[in-house]
């Protein structure tokens, strides 16, 4: 399956959590969530795909389609018609509460990354595992950096904003402050717990990322970014037994789904430094990140991890081995739940790319503009493209299968009947004495139109529209073809459903 949908030059990118674990999570409130963040390798990890994946976590992982929003919206509403005034203020109230119990974790993987770049050696000594360990926390450092900007979207601050107020909580604030804080409305006491925030042995990006968690809770944004080492030393019994957990994989039921992984690793990454080499690497990886993320998460109560990539079955295995009902027979370091199934359910990260509005209406020009209608190519360039965008039908169709794919006259085509039940009736004037306002409202509409069929999400969708429009322009090009002075079709053309 596709991890990014759409066409490739759509300017508008946005995140869908999908995966059969989600099912669990149907009605759940105050969601926990984990997004883990690979340094290197994962380009769905940094950029515009993790500013998607931002600004999907936080709006609720499972958060319903818009249909389903609107016909909760609508229920919720004739309940609350029934109930009085006081009721429906502790509905609201008890609503707000449970958005607000809803936590985003972002782990970005970075000192655990060591794994990754040590040597075939058997056994490395401390003080080279330590300078590895440096290596990988520098990678952490500069991915931080070079993302930041995606961590701002929250708070819609630019990076060079951001930058100005960090300054200003770094050193003695100076008279532009006021002017700074009131820009970001920010008050002078969540000024001041901002440059509480900043640790003395802090390195710049972690000053950086404590103000944004910081900023996070002053705004009530319901997130915190965290780097690997807080997060294992983050609870007193991982750290008691994190080497006992690593032990327990020497069980062949763990064991043999951290060589099945790795080895499926190791295979698509042989050209990069040999087979054994990353084979070797990714066991000791997959050994340490596994407990550190399944067990750890379970423990900490997270309902759902977020990854743009399938669930390792060691890291299934893992929730297997540890997470356990009170029935069943006690096991050591297990972490025993009523409901072991709204623990730790990994959601695929999947994006999709889509038409801003500037360029809608650019495609828009091009197909009202002078240039010959027939001569337009259509905005869809690849095969990937096509199966999301286009129609294929016969040789007569607007969309043409062809590889270039042309507009065609509409004068050249018959009506179908398709769509017996699509009739033609005359719009009123509506006081438009020109036939430039006529004009004018008509690419209006029309891009209008475009932009509702391009919003889709279902390809099968998006054919049903174009059919329904082609047809309706096909009679309508038909009967101008053949009386072109009748008065249903002198103005505008509206297109209705027979009642």
């Amino acid at each position: 399956m596709p991890r990014v949908h759409g066409p490739k030059d759509g300017h508008i990118l946005t995140a869908k959590f999908n995966g059969k674990d989600a099912q669990n999570l149907k009605g759940i409130h105050g969601i926990q969530s984990l997004v883990l963040l690979s340094i290197r390798g994962k380009e769905h990890c940094a950029g515009e795909y993790l500013g998607a994946i931002i600004e999907r976590a936080l709006a609720g992982p499972t958060k319903p389609d818009p249909l389903s929003a609107d016909k909760l919206y609508n229920a919720k509403t004739k309940k609350r018609q029934s109930k009085s005034d006081e009721e429906s203020e502790k509905d609201n109230a008890s609503e707000m509460d449970t958005q607000s119990k809803e936590f985003t974790t972002f782990l970005v993987a970075d000192k655990v990354s060591w794994h990754n770049l040590k040597p075939m050696t058997a056994d490395l000594a401390a003080d080279e595992k330590a300078e590895l360990e440096r290596q990988a926390l520098a990678l952490g450092d500069d991915y931080l950096q070079e993302n930041l900007t995606q961590f701002l979207l929250p708070f819609h601050l630019s990076i060079h904003e951001f930058e100005r107020l960090y300054e200003l909580v770094r050193n003695t604030p100076g008279e532009e402050a006021n002017n700074v804080l009131n820009k970001l409305n920010l008050t002078t006491e969540q000024f001041t717990a901002l440059r509480q925030a900043i640790k003395p042995e802090y390195s710049p990006i972690d000053a950086k990322i404590a103000v944004i968690n910081q900023l996070a809770i002053e705004k009530g944004k319901h997130f915190k970014i965290v780097r690997w080492e807080e997060w294992i030393n983050s609870d007193p019994d991982f750290v008691e037994n994190q080497q006992e957990l690593i032990e327990c994989y020497k069980q062949d039921a763990l064991k043999s789904k951290i060589e099945e992984d790795a080895q499926d690793f190791a295979k698509r990454h042989k050209k990069e430094g040999g087979f054994d080499l990353w084979l070797h690497r990714s066991r000791g990886y997959l050994t340490e990140e596994s407990p550190a993320v399944i067990w750890l998460s379970a423990k900490k109560g997270i309902n759902c991890i977020i990854y743009p990539g399938e669930k390792l079955a060691c890291f299934q295995a893992t929730a297997d081995f540890f997470i356990t009902h009170p029935s069943d027979p006690a096991k050591p370091l297990q972490i025993q739940v009523d409901k072991p199934e709204l623990l730790v359910n990994w959601l695929d990260a999947y994006f999709t790319r889509s038409y801003s509005r500037e360029q809608l209406k650019q495609r828009f020009d091009m197909l009202m503009g002078d240039s010959d209608p027939t001569s337009i190519d259509s905005p869809i360039e690849s095969e990937e493209q096509a199966t999301s965008f286009s129609v294929k039908r016969s040789y007569h169709s607007f969309f043409s299968p062809d590889e270039k794919r042309k507009f065609q006259s509409l004068s050249k085509h018959k009506p179908t009947g398709i769509l017996p039940d699509i009739v033609i009736r005359p719009l009123s004037n509506g006081g438009m004495e020109a036939e430039d306002a006529q004009m004018s409202a008509v690419k209006k509409e029309v891009e209008i139109l475009l932009a509702k069929i391009m919003s889709l999400r279902e390809p099968e969708m998006q054919k049903q529209a174009f059919n329904l429009v082609e047809t309706a322009l096909e009679k309508a090009a038909f009967q101008l073809e053949n009386n072109p002075d009748s008065p249903e079709i002198s103005d505008a053309t509206h297109f209705s459903h027979k009642v």
